[in-house]
């Protein structure tokens, strides 16, 4: 997905709250479509960087980063099928992160690791795991969307984290799915992750608007769709790894399954077929 001004900060907030800065896979090469200044001054405000008065200095002193930056006057770009972009390695290293890949279902946009998340075995095939797992913008791509998600679960490592950004209102045809934010939480806290974080970004009418962030609070009494206005939205998701599990475990809705008096698996008074909500 292409990361833009409006969203920038919302990548670097995640990124500065994982614990683990060791490896990193985004699911899908992101493109920093920004200037490589407003790159530095996120960066700064989360002490990964000193930037400005003429000054430059890290953190982390990584080999790789400081070639980055001595590269083409700070102006640090790949060329991808959309065009010259930032670099997203320059984040990443900036930030701690020391292994640094990524997963598509093709190598058009340099992606290290091929593979294709609607195969129900693809984490046997990629034969690691991530402390880190970065997904903004593709998951609505996949049309298997349970094979995807048990693939990052079992690609990332016990005590790592995922990271969400999907379209949840007024994308049509931007994917297959417009995806609900209790999918996020009922999928991962059933399959042994926590959450850390969830929220709406709202993207205004007038693009030269600023994105405001929407609080979001999942309630399993909550059974009634929430009421968005006609902009576009993007849900945010953010959880960690706490257990590990072999098989994947498919959630009911929260909605639902809180009820006391529903059984997905009873029969109904007249035994001819599933009690109904």
């Amino acid at each position: 997905m292409g990361i833009q001004s409006d969203i920038l900060p919302d990548v670097i907030d995640h990124l500065h709250r994982c614990r683990s800065k060791g490896s990193v896979v985004q699911i899908g090469l992101m493109s920093f479509q920004v200037n490589v200044d407003e790159i530095l001054s996120e960066l700064e405000k989360y002490e990964y960087c000193k930037y400005g008065d003429g000054r430059l200095g890290f953190r982390y002193n990584v080999p790789r980063l400081a070639e980055l930056i001595r590269s083409n006057n700070y102006i640090v770009s790949q060329r991808t099928s959309r065009g010259r972009f930032v670099d997203p390695k320059l984040v990443f290293l900036a930030m701690g992160f020391d292994a640094i890949h990524a997963l598509d279902i093709s190598d058009h946009d340099g992606a290290d690791l091929l593979g294709d998340l609607n195969e129900s075995d693809l984490h046997r095939q990629i034969g690691r795991q991530f402390g880190t797992i970065v997904e903004i913008g593709t998951i609505e791509h996949v049309f298997h969307v349970p094979n995807a998600l048990w693939n990052l679960v079992r690609m990332c490592e016990l005590g790592g984290e995922i990271i969400h950004a999907a379209p949840t209102n007024n994308w049509p045809n931007h994917g297959f799915y417009q995806l609900s934010p209790t999918l996020f939480h009922d999928y991962y806290t059933a399959n042994g992750f926590e959450v850390i974080g969830s929220y709406f970004t709202r993207y205004a009418a007038v693009p030269s608007d600023p994105v405001n962030r929407l609080r979001y609070r999942h309630d399993a009494s909550f059974r009634d769709p929430i009421p968005l206005d006609g902009c576009r939205y993007l849900f945010w998701f953010h959880a960690r790894k706490i257990a590990e599990s072999d098989r994947p475990v498919f959630p009911q809705q929260a909605a639902y399954a809180a009820l006391a008096q529903w059984d997905p698996l009873k029969s109904s008074k007249d035994g001819k077929g599933p009690m109904a909500p």
